[in-house]
Formats: structure tokens, C-alpha cells, sequence
């Protein structure tokens, strides 16, 4: 037994206790720094992570108050577009690029190309991406119409079809569907490395329908951001050892596949360990995966203690191994030891001593304000940032309470907020506040903060306190203000858009239900200011439409809203009303304001307008009805005759049914060959003789028998029903003109009415050009018959077509001459055949001694001119005599011939063999 103890055995049991203990203390040692390094590691991930987010975050907010800056107003000029898209790409640098293509339906392809022209593209086009098939004629387009910046790279895409972009239209389309955001990787286009296309559609309604079918109807147009996957991940991390990667989340197999790794992850030879996270992530409509890698080297650990655990180890051994034969010695080797050890443990601490420095000067170097506390919100820590923004230094902040110290209020109601720290301590988990947030300082100044709290918790896992990192946002949310006012005010007046006018209503009709009393909505429309637009330009109508703005503000309380809900449609909101007496007085007073005449550019204009007017809550319990029914009003105010108010009946609801069933009716009127022609002759005022016809377009309706032209033209006219039907009038007349030809009777010139809208249409040329040639009709037995408002719309484009539906042999008429806003000297640059009189003056000429002295100077202006006149509405003789004596050379009335069917007519024409019996006919 003695022999066991002090022979070999005992030896060898120490080497095994000791070599034990020894890899103990180095696995401890092992697990303590790699969970250092684990935890730096974390800790880097987490910022990149936050960091991303804030600039996603960003992405998506940029791309809401653009549709927000679209949404206010569909006109944006492309200095103003430059403008928001400098200061986007100055506050993200990673968004490269900034784009707006507008929906571009193909009956206004044409005319979008002309104006983007204008505006200085010279070489303007709507075409198709590189490599992709020739943009269809015949199909809508989204032609890339804003872009910034405007730099050689990026100039090239001016007028591309994003439609002709194979790899776009699915993706576009699911945006205007959906309403959301849509990406599209990788860059298509090849302007940077690595990027995406981000995509969100703008909506006529300034909010995106509820329906994908209402969405694709309604849509005005397509956003556009390319974002830089290098901008993006510029910065994100400190760490040059840490590797990131963006994983795509829907490739068509198990594998992962890497979207974006700015940089591979580098092993080195000496590498000792592994770290990654990972994190999910949804940029617009596709999920990705956010991969943080590194591989951990072994000079990065402290190789100390780790000598320090080996020889402690070898300590151990060795006085096991001696404990039998130094037993006597053992309390000078345990004192040694023991000395040993403190200095081991006083080196450790001066080692953490320099971690913490140096993690306090990491704090105090970052740009945003840091405060930590302890588990009951008492203020630990502060660094430089934090003491300027909340206006405590630490001598004073620490041991304060983290609620005096960080103190927030809510900037919409100015009650204070919840602090946020004291929820993170009371949830444990991470709380982040950012909108409405107001910060108030030790001195009482105000500053708008974000915040971000987060837990901390030690090493049994039990909560010991939070870290906040907050920062000034003050200019981030002034310029997302000014946006909001962009969003909800009219770019040109200045006045509530329709978004803001709703809002109001709804804040109106609840202070009318508390207070039980009523409020009203007046719908007012200027009367004929198309004509203004049409003759004066858009110019001078936009200048009036401001002065307007400003007398309507000048007529109401301050409590009243005066709205601009879009063309020269104004909504006035009133409140506290008694009586409807008191509307009608607002009414009359908006009345005496427009008596005045509006000065622009030294002319002298005069306007008048009609109103609606709904009274809450007699005629409607929510903001939709009220105005839905006012517009109702608005327009029976029009039909009695405009510049007059009308209050709303229930009656006036039928009326709008009817005029919906009209117009429902009236699109298939032409299909159902409801519509016919008659025609009234215009005769040679000296010898009676027949020299030509108006057509003039009739329906006999199925149910209502014939309608009036008085009810359904203008309905026509107002929803671009005008063009098939003219064009249909168009193809007819000239077919029973040739019909009459062949048939033998004498030769007539027909005269055909054509609208604006279709004077307007860039291929009118080539329209009538087919039809006579489909029906076989010479030229000069065509006269097309213009409005006055041909003359002054574009007048250089107007002369051109004129000028070539002239050299084809085609007469030209002005109708109804005198009742529109044309300036004299165009009559001598249109190259024009003939005048009508409007049958407004010829009513009177006999009685009147203003219309006669009318009709007398516009035939001698018409003779001076070598133009031909005819009057219209001829009824009696008298009216006939007068008009010989001044020299009138062709007379259309009933005097002669009402409108008669193409049967009668020609009965006519063989009767008479060209000559009208005005006994007969008279």
C-alpha cells in the first residue's frame, strides 16, 4: 500500500487529474473568446442590419411621396421633377436614379410626342428598349418621360416604352394591380453592376382603386427608382473581415442564390471558426435574405489567457505530481501560486479596463446621441451627442431619472409621450418611436427626434438595464411636411385639392352633428371657360382660375374652406348655417365679386359661373353623397341657363339617371343604326338654285323617338362619343352625296360639321382622304364646317391642316360666325372658302338694330375678304330682302326647306331641278 502510494501510479493519476483540469480551463478559456468575438460579431450584424432597413425604409418613403407629388397635380413641370429628384439622390445616394413614365393611351401617342417636344426633346419618340420588337402603334405605352439625373447613360432612356421591356411588363402590371410596390432584378438596363428596378403606379383619384380591373382603368402613370446595390450597402459595416450578402429567396430550386455580395468571404489560412446570421427580408413585392459572414482568425484571439490556462494547468500537474514527495513545501508552493494568480487577475482587469475605454470612445464618436440606464431607468451613461441634443451634461444627467433627462411630447397634440425606455424596461423588448416625436430640452428647446430602445440583459439572462440611440430628424420632417402640403393642396392656387376637401367635409359634418347644426357644400364651375383655354391659351386660363381662387377666399369666414377640385371646378365648404337663406346670401355675394371684370395681360375679362348647393343633413349624411349631388346641382344650374346657384332636389337625381341612360343608349346608337341624316339646302340667295346641303345628325331612338341633336351632341361632345359619330356622319353624307350623282340629280355640295375633338385628331387629314376615296365623292363637292374655337387652339397647327384639306380640293366654312372668341386676323391666315352667320343674328335683323348692323359688317368684312357668306335661320322674306340688298350670296332656313330625309331631299332636288318655289317651300 505504501508502494501505491508514493510508486508510479500516484504519479501517473496526477498527470491524468492534472491534464484534466489543464484542458478545463482552456475550454473555458476557448467558449470566453469565441463568444467575445461572437458577440462583436452580433453586435456589427445588428447595425448593418438596422442600417438596411433604415434605407429600405427610406426607398419605400421616397417612392410614397412621389406618388404623393403626382397625385397633387398632374402637370409637373421638369425643373420641379429635377428638383425632388436632386434632393432624393443627395439624402440617398443609393437611389441612382429617379423616373416617371406617364400612361400614354394610343389615340394620344401623337399629341404626348408633340408636347414632349415643346417642352425641348427635339428628338423626342416613344420606342423600344435595345433589342426588343418596334412599340406597337396600336397598343398604350409608358414612355419614360422624367428621368433624373439627366446624364449620358441615362439620357438614351428618354421616351422608352417600359412596356416594350420583356422582362418589365409583368412586373408593371402587377404593380398597377396591386396598388403596391414591385421590384425587378437584376438592372435590366446595365447602368450599375448590381442593382433593381422599383416600381409604384400613380392613379387618376390620387389613391389607388380597390380593384386591380379599376386600378389598370384609372392608372395615369408609372414611378420608377434604380436602386444601386453597391449605394446600398455602402457603409453598412465597419468590419473589412465581415463578408455580406443579399440571397435571393425565389430561385426555382433548393439552392440559394446569391443576388449581391460586394464582397467574398475571405478564410484565412490560420482561420479558426465560422460566424454567420441571417435575417429575412421584403424589398417591394420579393423576399430576400440578408447573409453576414465571417471566418475568424486565430491572431484575433487573445492568446493570454489561454497561456496563462496552460501553464496554470502545468502548475497544477506539477504539484500533484510533487504533492506526495513536497508535502512539507506545500504551503510555500500554494503562497507562490497564489501570488501568481493575482497577478493573472490583475492583468485581466487592466485588459477590460482598456475594453471599456475603448468601447466609450467608440460611443462618443457616432453621430447619434446614446444613453444607457440601469434596470430602473436611472441614467448610466451619456455620450457627447446626447448631451447637446437633450441640453444635459453628465456631470448633472447621470442618476437622473431617464424620464427627466429624455423628455417627449407629441407634436400633433403637444400632450406628452410614454417614455420610451421605461416601456422597454417594462416589455423587455426593443421599442422604436419615430413619427410625431418632439424632444425637450433642458432649456425648453424643441427637437424632433426618432429613437430606437433596446434591452440589456446579463449573464443569468435577467434584464439589467437598456440602451437608447436617438437622433435629430428635424429636416427629414420638414421636407416630408412640405410634401404633405404638396399632396393636399393645388399646385396652382394654392387652394385645398380634392384629398384635403374630403378630410374637411368629414371634420365638417361632425362639428355639425355635435353642435346640431347644418352645414353646406356649394359646387361651383365656371360657365364656358373652355372657350377661354381654347381661343386664349392655357396660359391665360391658368392665371384667370388663380384671380378666381383669390375672390372666393375673399367672400368667406376663415373657418370655411375654399377648395380647387380640379379644372375650373371650385367646392366651398360652410359651416354653422341656420337657414338656407343664409346660403343663398354667400351665394349673391360670390355673385357680386365675379361682376368685376378680371385684368390679364391688360385685357379685361368677364366670367360668370353656376352653382350647386347640398345642405347636411338634408341631402346627404356623408362627404361623397354631398358632393355627388351638388355636382348634380351644379349642372341643373347650367341646363336653367348658367350664371345662377340651384339647390338640390331629389328630383335632380332622376335627371342624372336619365342622362346616364341617355349616354349608355347613345353608345350603341351607332352600332344599332339608330342615327340617320337629314339634310336642309342652301340656296343661292339672287336666283333661289340649290348649290349645296348641310347634313345634320339625327337619332330616332327606340323608346324615346326622335331625339333632340340640343341633348344628345352635347353629351356626345362631353364624353368623346363625338369622334365615332362624326366620323360616321363623315363616311355617310359623302356615300349619299355619290348616291345622288349616280342617280342623276343635279350636282350639290355637301356640307359636313366637324367638331373640335376631331379637327384635333392628328390624322383628320388622312380620314377624310380615305373616305373619299372609299365613296368614289370629288373633293369639291365637300365642305367641312368648323367652330370658332378651331381658330384660336394652336393656330400655327390648325393652319397647316387647313392648308392641306385645302390643296385636296375641300371647301372650308367657319359656322357660326360671331359667337366665339376668334380674333379677326386669323380670318385672313386660314385658308377659308366661306362664313356662316349664326342664326342668333339673323333672328332680329329686322327689328333689331344691333343684329342687323352685325350681319351688314360681317358680309362686308366676308366680301372684303373674298370669302363667301351664308346665312342661317332664314324664315321670312323680309329676312331674305334684307340680306339680298347687302350683298349675302347664299341663304339656309325654313324659309326655303326644313332638314328633310335623303329621300325628300332628292324629290326636292328632281322637282325643282335645283330651284326652290319659295311659295311653295316659304
Amino acid at each position: 500500500m505504501r508502494w501505491l502510494v508514493q510508486g508510479k501510479s500516484l504519479y501517473g493519476v496526477s498527470l491524468v487529474v492534472g491534464a484534466v483540469i489543464t484542458a478545463l480551463m482552456l475550454k473555458v478559456v476557448w467558449d470566453e473568446a469565441i463568444g467575445d468575438q461572437l458577440e462583436i460579431f452580433a453586435g456589427e450584424y445588428n447595425l448593418m442590419v438596422d442600417a438596411l432597413e433604415d434605407r429600405l425604409k427610406a426607398i419605400d418613403e421616397t417612392a410614397y411621396a412621389l406618388q404623393a407629388v403626382f397625385d397633387a397635380s398632374t402637370e409637373i413641370e421638369p425643373d420641379e421633377f429635377r428638383i425632388v429628384a436632386e434632393g432624393i439622390h443627395k439624402r440617398n445616394p443609393y437611389i441612382t436614379a429617379v423616373m416617371y413614365a406617364p400612361h400614354v393611351p394610343e389615340s394620344q401617342r401623337a399629341r404626348f410626342i408633340s408636347d414632349q417636344r415643346d417642352l425641348g426633346y427635339v428628338d423626342f419618340d416613344i420606342r423600344p428598349f435595345a433589342g426588343e420588337p418596334a412599340v406597337a402603334a396600336q397598343r398604350d405605352s409608358l414612355p419614360l418621360a422624367y428621368l433624373e439625373p439627366f446624364q449620358p447613360d441615362t439620357a438614351s432612356l428618354l421616351g422608352m416604352d417600359l412596356l416594350s421591356v420583356s422582362r418589365y411588363r409583368k412586373d408593371i402590371a402587377a404593380a398597377i394591380r396591386s396598388g403596391g410596390n414591385v421590384v425587378v432584378d437584376p438592372d435590366v438596363f446595365g447602368i450599375h453592376p448590381y442593382g433593381f428596378s422599383y416600381f409604384k403606379a400613380v392613379y387618376d383619384g390620387k389613391s389607388a382603386p380597390d380593384r386591380g380591373e379599376r386600378r389598370e382603368a384609372m392608372v395615369n402613370g408609372v414611378l420608377m427608382l434604380r436602386i444601386s446595390m453597391s449605394g446600398l450597402f455602402e457603409g453598412v459595416t465597419t468590419d473589412t473581415n465581415m463578408s455580406v450578402a443579399l440571397l435571393s429567396m425565389e430561385a426555382q430550386s433548393n439552392d440559394e442564390t446569391v443576388y449581391y455580395r460586394p464582397v467574398a468571404p475571405r478564410r484565412a489560412s490560420d482561420a479558426i471558426d465560422r460566424f454567420e446570421m441571417r435575417e429575412p427580408v421584403n424589398i417591394g413585392n420579393k423576399s430576400y435574405e440578408y447573409v453576414a459572414e465571417k471566418f475568424l482568425s486565430g491572431d484575433a484571439i487573445n492568446k493570454r489567457p489561454f497561456i496563462h490556462a496552460a501553464l496554470f494547468g502545468l502548475l497544477i500537474t506539477s504539484v500533484l505530481v510533487l504533492l506526495s514527495r513536497l508535502v512539507r513545501e506545500q504551503q510555500e508552493i500554494l503562497q507562490r501560486r497564489n501570488s501568481e494568480i493575482n497577478e493573472l487577475v490583475q492583468l485581466r482587469t487592466r485588459e477590460l479596463a482598456f475594453e471599456r475605454d475603448r468601447a466609450k470612445t467608440t460611443v462618443q464618436s457616432i453621430g447619434d446621441g446614446v444613453i444607457t440606464t440601469d434596470a430602473d431607468g436611472v441614467v448610466e451613461s451619456m455620450n457627447l451627442v446626447a448631451e447637446q441634443l437633450t441640453g444635459w451634461n453628465v456631470r448633472d444627467g447621470v442618476g437622473k431619472s431617464i424620464g427627466i433627462v429624455f423628455n417627449l411630447l407629441d407634436e400633433r397634440t403637444s400632450a406628452p409621450m410614454k417614455n420610451p425606455v421605461l416601456r422597454c424596461l417594462a416589455e423587455g423588448v426593443k421599442i422604436k418611436l419615430w413619427q410625431h416625436a418632439l424632444l425637450v430640452s433642458r432649456n425648453g428647446k424643441l427637437v424632433a427626434v426618432d429613437e430606437t430602445s433596446a434591452p440589456i440583459f446579463g449573464e443569468t439572462g435577467a434584464l439589467s438595464g437598456a440602451v437608447l440611440v436617438f437622433r435629430d430628424v428635424g429636416k427629414e420632417r420638414e421636407l416630408a411636411q412640405h410634401m404633405m402640403y404638396q399632396a393636399t393642396h393645388d399646385a396652382l392656387t394654392g387652394l385645398p385639392n380634392r384629398t384635403l376637401l374630403l378630410d374637411r367635409i368629414k371634420q365638417a359634418l361632425a362639428h355639425a352633428q355635435h353642435s346640431q347644426t347644418m352645414t353646406a357644400i356649394l359646387f361651383l364651375d365656371l360657365d364656358r371657360f373652355k372657350i377661354v383655354n381654347d381661343t386664349l391659351g392655357h396660359n391665360v386660363g391658368d392665371i384667370l382660375l388663380v384671380q378666381v381662387a383669390q375672390r372666393l377666399s375673399r367672400c368667406l369666414h376663415a373657418d370655411d374652406t375654399v377648395s380647387r377640385l380640379g379644372g375650373d371646378e371650385f367646392v366651398i365648404v360652410v359651416h354653422d348655417i341656420k337657414a338656407k337663406e343664409h346660403v343663398a346670401k354667400i351665394a349673391q355675394r360670390i355673385g357680386t365679386q365675379f361682376k368685376e371684370p378680371f385684368l390679364i395681360n391688360n385685357v379685361e375679362f368677364y366670367c360668370t359661373f353656376s352653382i350647386g348647393i347640398v345642405i347636411y343633413p338634408d341631402n346627404g349624411q356623408d362627404e361623397f353623397t354631398l358632393l355627388k349631388n351638388a355636382d348634380a346641382a351644379m349642372y341643373q344650374a347650367k341646363a336653367a341657363g348658367k350664371n345662377n346657384f340651384q339647390f338640390y332636389s331629389a328630383e335632380m337625381n332622376e335627371l342624372s339617371k336619365i342622362k346616364l341612360s341617355l349616354e349608355a343608349d347613345l353608345r350603341k346608337a351607332i352600332e344599332r343604326r339608330e342615327l340617320c341624316l337629314h339634310y336642309q339646302p342652301q340656296v343661292e340667295a339672287a336666283t333661289g338654285r340649290i348649290i349645296g346641303v348641310e347634313a345634320l345628325v339625327r337619332w330616332q331612338h327606340p323608346a324615346r323617338g326622335m331625339v333632340s341633336p340640343a341633348h344628345f351632341v352635347p353629351l356626345a361632345e362631353e364624353t368623346g362619343l363625338i369622334l365615332p359619330i362624326g366620323q360616321w356622319v363623315l363616311e355617310e353624307a359623302c356615300r349619299q352625296n355619290k348616291a345622288w350623282q349616280d342617280a342623276g340629280y343635279p350636282p350639290v355640295q355637301m356640307a359636313v360639321n366637324i367638331a373640335n375633338a376631331q379637327f384635333q385628331k392628328p390624322d383628320l387629314v388622312q380620314d377624310v382622304q380615305k373616305v373619299l376615296a372609299a365613296t368614289g365623292l370629288a373633293p369639291r363637292y365637300l365642305e367641312l364646317e368648323l367652330t370658332e374655337g378651331v381658330l384660336g387652339h394652336n393656330a400655327e397647327a390648325s393652319i397647316a391642316t387647313l392648308k392641306e384639306l385645302r390643296a385636296m380640293g375641300v371647301s372650308l366654312s367657319i359656322d357660326d360666325f360671331g359667337t366665339g372668341y376668334s380674333s379677326l386676323s386669323y380670318l385672313k391666315r386660314f385658308p377659308l372658302h366661306t362664313l356662316k352667320v349664326d342664326r342668333a343674328f339673323v333672328r332680329d335683323i329686322t327689328t333689331d338694330n344691333d343684329d342687323a348692323a352685325i350681319c351688314s359688317t360681317i358680309i362686308a368684312m366676308a366680301q372684303n375678304l373674298n370669302l363667301s357668306v351664308v346665312a342661317e335661320g332664314v324664315e321670312d322674306e323680309r329676312q331674305l330682302e334684307f340680306l339680298r340688298q347687302r350683298g349675302c350670296q347664299y341663304i339656309q332656313g325654313y324659309y326655303f326647306s326644313p332638314p328633310l330625309p335623303a329621300d325628300k331631299l332628292a324629290e326636292l332636288l328632281m322637282t325643282c331641278n335645283g330651284h326652290i318655289n319659295t311659295a311653295t317651300y316659304g
